[in-house]
This record gives C-alpha cells, sequence and structure tokens, in this order.
C-alpha cells in the first residue's frame, strides 16, 4: 500500500508498556518471535513502548520526538508524503481527500455535537479520533469501490443515549503496531547537518540497524554519550536475539584469511609482548603510552592481514633431474 519508501519514514511505537511489568523492553524483543525482530530491522526509526496508564510520564514523548527529529535528519529533512504512494495507492488516497473535502461541513457538526454531549474535554478528544478514524475508513471504501459504496448514515446524537449511539458507530480499532511521524519537533543538532547534506552517508546509515551516535572528543567527563551508546548497543542486540556478529557470519574466503591472521598474532605474541615493555619503559604518560599500544597493535594487525592475503611463497630448489639411462645403484654411488 505504501510502497517500498515507508520503511526509510518509519517508528514503531509499542503502546501498553505497562504490561511489561518491570521486564525491560528490549528483554521482551529479544525473547519476540523473529518475524517483529526482522520487522523491527527494516524500520529505520528503531521502537519503543508507551505506558498507557502512567499518563503524566513524558519520557516516551520526548524520546519519540528525538527519535522523529533523528529520523527527519537521515532523510535529508524531507518527510514522507504522498508522492512516494504506488500510483494506484495515490490515486486512492487523492479520492478519499476529495470525499473526506466534501464531508467536511458534515463533520464539523457531528464533532460540535460531541462537545455537547460528552462529560470531559478527553472523552471528547477520544469520541473525535474515532469520528475521523471511521469517516477516513468510509471514504476509503468509497474511494476504492464508488459503486458499490453506500452513502455512509448520519445519525443525530439527539436520537439516542451517547453510550447506544457510539456502541452503533464504533468500529473495532487495531492497536497500532508503528506510527509514521513527520513533525520535525526542533532544530536537528548542528552536528547533524552532516548527515543531511550527504546522500551517501545518510543511506550508509539507514542500512545500518543500531543507528547512528555522536562522540564528543573534547568533552570526555560526559559519560553521556557512552551510556547512549551502550544502550543502543542493548537495543540492537536485543533486535537480533540476544546474539552477536562472530566470525562464523563472514564469508568463507574472509574467515579464512581471519583465522589465519589470528595464528600468525599468536605466533608473535612473544615479540609484541616484548615491544610493549620497551614502550612502557620509554613512556611515562598513560594516555600516550595507551595510544603508542594501540598504534603498535594496529601495526602488527596490518602485518598479520598482509602476510594471511598473501603468504610467501616457498622457494623451490631448482634439482636437476638424473638422466633416464642412469640407474638407482649408480645414484646411490
Amino acid at each position: 500500500m505504501f510502497g517500498e519508501s515507508i520503511w526509510k519514514y518509519t517508528i514503531i511505537v509499542f503502546t501498553h508498556g505497562d504490561r511489561l511489568e518491570g521486564k525491560a523492553a528490549n528483554d521482551v524483543i529479544a525473547c519476540s518471535d523473529k518475524e517483529l525482530r526482522n520487522f523491527i530491522h527494516k524500520c529505520s526509526g528503531g521502537f519503543l513502548f508507551f505506558n498507557n496508564k502512567d499518563t503524566t510520564n513524558y519520557e516516551s514523548v520526548t524520546e519519540l520526538l528525538k527519535k522523529t527529529e533523528t529520523l527527519v535528519a537521515i532523510n535529508g529533512k524531507s518527510c514522507y508524503s504522498l508522492s512516494f504512494y504506488p500510483a494506484s495507492e495515490r490515486k486512492v488516497r487523492e479520492k478519499m481527500e476529495k470525499i473526506l473535502e466534501k464531508r467536511k461541513e458534515n463533520i464539523a457538526q457531528r464533532e460540535r455535537e460531541l462537545v455537547i454531549y460528552c462529560k470531559t474535554e478527553q472523552e471528547v478528544e477520544r469520541k473525535k479520533r474515532e469520528l475521523w478514524r471511521m469517516e477516513e475508513d468510509n471514504a476509503r471504501k468509497q474511494a476504492e469501490n464508488p459503486a458499490k459504496q453506500k452513502l455512509p448514515i448520519t445519525l443525530s446524537l439527539a436520537m439516542a443515549s451517547e453510550e447506544k449511539l457510539w456502541d452503533t458507530l464504533k468500529t473495532e480499532i487495531e492497536r497500532e503496531t508503528f506510527e509514521l511521524d513527520s513533525t520535525l519537533g526542533s532544530e536537528v543538532e548542528a552536528a547533524e547537518l552532516r548527515i543531511i547534506s550527504d546522500k551517501d552517508l545518510r543511506d550508509f546509515i539507514r542500512s545500518c540497524s543500531g543507528g547512528y551516535v555522536f562522540f564528543n572528543n573534547k568533552n570526555i567527563g560526559n559519560s553521556e554519550q557512552v551510556t547512549k551508546l551502550l544502550e543502543k548497543i542493548d537495543t540492537l542486540v536485543a533486535i537480533n536475539g540476544r546474539s552477536c556478529y562472530s566470525t562464523l557470519f563472514y564469508p568463507n574466503s574472509e574467515r579464512k584469511i581471519r583465522e589465519k591472521q589470528e595464528r600468525i598474532l599468536e605466533e608473535r605474541q612473544e615479540e609484541i609482548a616484548r615491544k610493549e615493555r620497551e614502550l612502557e619503559e620509554n613512556y611515562e604518560d598513560k594516555e600516550e603510552l595507551e595510544r603508542k599500544k594501540r598504534e603498535l597493535w594496529r601495526e602488527e594487525e596490518e602485518d598479520a592481514r598482509r602476510l594471511a592475503e598473501n603468504p610467501p611463497r616457498r622457494k623451490i630448489s631448482n634439482l636437476t633431474r638424473a638422466p633416464s639411462h642412469v640407474t638407482r645403484s649408480q645414484i646411490l654411488l
């Protein structure tokens, strides 16, 4: 219905997070069936849980807005629009909008009636959402089958009690498992401007299920960025059913190279340890020492990989073959 582009603009919102009963969201996802985890993989915006009972907790709303900002940034500040629909669906949507436009006054009248007969503002808003959902459903049916669809019957709230009327009108509402939000809540941070400007980078980020995180190299005392990274890792591990990437996932050719590389590094273990001791003798500053050790290991790993990919060829001795008329006894003598 929505076309393949929908996945680039989708955030999954699980309602009834209160039913988790203290369980961590990532644990629930990790234990869920593979189809759900694959569905989450497809959605660029990730997922979050909403607690239906704790209506005073705005953390979930804040998290949704942040995810929305990130998703809009990854998509170059563009939002999902009618132009992304397949041609057949686009035509249906355009017809739906025309039908709803014609029924605009009638819908407004019914909304005014709700204000009169509903007891609380929350109830008014809930009934309005149900009304619009029903109107949209009817408009879609009429757009898909204009000849067969009968005009919807308009009932006045004065004709029956509120509960009976809404029992008549109410249709089964499916629980939403994902939400497409195209609103940019606030300006994207300066660091995210690079994501907006570079399409190749945005496509690369979109292909990564774990999303992205920015690290401030100068603000080393800020542990929040580390916490954010760990949270993303926990979520990614959960989506993958508690499994982690290992050498088993490498193609056969790459796996063989990695195995050779590990053997080469194992053979050079004593030599590397000796070089590390030399560094400890020459550098007193801990940060500089750690940096030098990382450089050492990087060089050793690169050398080991080159040897694994192109092992030195053994030299074959150029032996002169004995003439065919010389016997074995003559060769031994």
